[in-house]
């Protein structure tokens, strides 16, 4: 299986294989979330995808399975949130209209 990046990346390397130039290749309608993280989730669910630490030395190591979960808790209550307000707009609007 090719490297993913490849798909999104176009990249001239000299002869021991460091990178000269690269070239990100976005095509219409590209969403890093479903793209890229969801993929690589469903691929290596248990490949650390991030390590998160702060000045206190608190240490947290994400997979791409969990961050393709979140991704899609976050899309999920912002698609949620966004209903939310539109019926709360159209109510308020509906009601103001009729006075």
């Amino acid at each position: 299986m090719a490297a993913l990046h490849t798909e999104y990346l176009s990249e001239d390397l000299d002869d021991a294989g460091n990178p000269r130039s690269f070239a990100l290749r976005c095509p219409p309608g590209f969403n890093f979330g479903y793209d890229v993280v969801d993929r690589l989730g469903a691929q290596s669910p248990e490949r650390r995808a991030l390590r998160w630490c702060n000045d206190d030395g608190e240490l947290r190591e994400y997979t791409f399975g969990e961050v393709s979960r979140f991704s899609d808790q976050a899309a999920s209550t912002g698609r949620l949130c966004e209903t939310l307000c539109r019926l709360i707009a159209t109510r308020h609007c509906t009601g103001l209209a009729s006075r």
